[in-house]
């Protein structure tokens, strides 16, 4: 009787600290939800939840994202609003529902409500889950459809259950795992790493019975047909998708990206962070090698003397193979799928992390069970107290970065185009370089006349700007007394600058007085009558052919120690060349050199295309002492 009252007092009380760390993470995620501007994929998310049901599928067939997650907010914003509360609170609820959900799934691995708790208090104060809880995009979604499909798994691995349960779990998974595809296709990594698992827990069990492998293979094919109305679009964007430059992924870079985005999410520096990353493998390692060696001399987590313990099933879950591949293999598949295609950003790996803090948590819990030994009990106790405290100290320095640290804003287009309407003149226009910000700013500024440069919809790193823009610009500038220009990732599709080069040489460049994270203003008064040249007037003109490959049209002394050469392909090339500029005196004696790309950094050669003149601007340091000259 006293043992039952016991169980029960521990029952209640995990689930009253479990119901104070969601509450916890609901004021986390609550606080400052609609302090920073909605960036551009957040306006884009808003821009197709305003659709029809209808529309939203056409859209999402054309990118690369499938449609769930925009049913789901289009639905949610016509309740909530679409302000950025409204956009946001979506992500905020579903990243809210991870919290209980990790604390089960940890439960069913360890058999330990100590390391469901410390499971669920790792992912309320995560800096990762609240900076993503408060953007408006699907990725706390994936989230929690990739744990939730774990979850059902490790119910149907771990528990002997009727048939009708069996059943009735694997629709369950099989459900679940159409959503999670049809909310991002890395889910698919979620479900193979998941299937690798399925294997070795029916090897496991002696492979038997038949039925529990029947049962995976029809949920898998299941969500395998689901998916085929889906699948050529997919595959069709995949190879059309021009929206990062061709090349190869950095791996050394990206693991340390990965490393930093799992220590602090996206508020921490580099320099800060690495030190940091480092403390987290660290412990990391230790937490690791604390739940194998109490999984070797445990068959079961907990079946006395721990705290907040709870029956044993008759069958076992593998919790370390589990939780390895979970963190392991879908972000290898992911580095794997991009490596030829080098578009990538450490957020694709979210789906991984709660393997990360099960793992911490786990070990952590591991370390604080009680074993022979008061002294050995005390330090492990020790041990695993400070790692907490580690590790809620880095969630408190990265989470206070996002709420307070100017250097870890969003792209602030909202501030931009609050100073817009407050000094845009009633005679002058906007252009948006690059133009696909357009959802951002009609966001903000639905009533505002705007010209998108390039003309595409979504970002295209082939559309690159040059002097051909002179037509549109005659066309959209003609009697305007001004013009303003929204740069954000211009420097993908004009890396030149042609764009500011041809306003630079008619027009008179007014201060703007304020700055923008990651977005920037230019305003130019226009002259009257100004008219803009398809190509560009050399003062020293020239015919040098560089072996067929480059050929130098001439150049214009542009400053004091400026110089700008301009330059043309002469046929595809597939080099990223470099020139060396030499000043010389008549005798030949150099007085200032410049090395580098021939136009600007993000503008290699080999992005170049055939017959279209490209210009690069130079600033020679001259050398102590050097002559008078032109």
């Amino acid at each position: 009787m006293t043992a039952h009252r016991s169980k029960d007092r521990s029952r209640v009380i995990a689930i009253v600290l479990l119901a104070l760390i969601t509450l916890l993470a609901l004021g986390l995620r609550l606080y400052r939800l609609d302090a920073q501007s909605l960036w551009y994929d957040e306006a884009f998310s808003a821009y197709l939840a305003a659709m029809s049901p209808a529309e939203i599928t056409a859209r999402t067939a054309a990118d690369i994202q499938p449609p769930l997650y925009y049913y789901l907010l289009h639905g949610w914003i016509g309740w909530m609003g679409d302000d950025e509360i409204g956009l946001r609170s979506l992500s905020l609820l579903f990243g809210l529902l991870t919290v209980p959900l990790i604390y089960a799934v940890a439960v069913e691995l360890f058999r330990s409500r100590l390391a469901g708790l410390l499971a669920a208090l790792l992912l309320a104060v995560s800096p990762l889950h609240i900076w993503y809880g408060q953007e408006a995009r699907m990725y706390t979604l994936l989230t929690f459809l990739g744990l939730l499909s774990g979850y059902l798994l490790l119910l149907l691995t771990g528990r002997e259950l009727s048939r009708g349960k069996q059943a009735a779990l694997w629709l369950a998974y099989a459900l679940t795992g159409i959503a999670a595809i049809y909310t991002h296709y890395f889910a698919f990594f979620l479900l193979a790493f998941q299937g690798v698992y399925l294997l070795l827990a029916w090897w496991g069990r002696g492979f038997r019975p038949r039925s529990f492998l029947l049962g995976g293979a029809a949920a898998g094919l299941t969500i395998l047909l689901a998916y085929l109305p889906w699948l050529p679009y997919v595959l069709n964007r995949y190879r059309q998708d021009v929206s990062y430059w061709p090349g190869r992924l950095k791996l050394g870079e990206i693991l340390v990206d990965i490393a930093l985005f799992f220590t602090g999410g996206e508020s921490v520096s580099e320099q800060a962070g690495v030190p940091l990353a480092l403390g987290y493998v660290l412990i990391f390692l230790l937490c690791l090698a604390a739940l194998v060696q109490f999984t070797i001399h445990n068959s079961q987590f907990t079946r006395r003397n721990s705290q907040f313990p709870i029956p044993n099933s008759q069958f076992t879950n593998l919790p370390i193979p589990f939780l390895l591949l979970y963190l392991l293999l879908p972000p290898t598949l992911i580095l794997a799928l991009s490596y030829f295609t080098p578009k990538f950003n450490a957020r694709y790996v979210m789906i991984a992390h709660p393997a990360l803090l099960l793992i911490l948590a786990g070990g952590m819990a591991a370390l604080w069970q009680r074993r022979p030994g008061s002294l050995g009990n005390v330090l492990r106790g020790a041990l695993s107290s400070l790692m907490l405290l580690f590790l809620l100290g880095v969630s408190a320095y990265a989470t206070r970065n996002a709420y307070t640290d100017p250097a870890f804003a969003r792209a602030d287009f909202r501030g931009a185009v609050r100073y817009l309407r407050k000094h845009i003149g009633p005679n002058e226009t906007v252009i948006l370089v690059s133009g696909h910000m357009f959802p951002a700013f009609d966001y903000y500024a639905p009533d505002l006349e705007r010209h998108l440069l390039p003309e595409s919809q979504t970002l295209d790193t082939t559309q690159t700007l040059d002097y051909s823009i002179a037509g549109k610009l005659n066309e959209w500038l003609a009697g305007k007394d001004g013009v303003w220009l929204v740069l954000w990732q211009d420097e993908v599709v004009d890396p030149a600058g042609f764009l500011t080069a041809m306003l630079d040489d008619l027009a008179v460049e007014e201060p703007v007085d304020r700055t923008f994270a990651q977005v920037r203003l230019k305003h130019y008064r226009l002259p009257e009558g100004a008219v803009f040249a398809a190509r560009p007037e050399i003062a020293h003109p020239a015919d040098i052919n560089f072996g067929n490959k480059l050929r130098l049209l001439g150049y214009t002394q542009t400053g004091e120690r400026q110089v700008t050469m301009f330059w043309e392909a002469i046929q595809p090339l597939t080099e990223d060349y470099r020139v060396s500029i030499v000043l010389r005196d008549p005798l030949g004696q150099s007085w200032g050199q410049w090395d580098g790309r021939p136009t600007a950094y993000y503008y290699p050669t080999d992005r170049w295309k055939p017959g279209r003149v490209v210009f690069g601007r130079y600033d020679l340091d001259l050398m102590p002492g050097s002559p008078p000259g032109d």
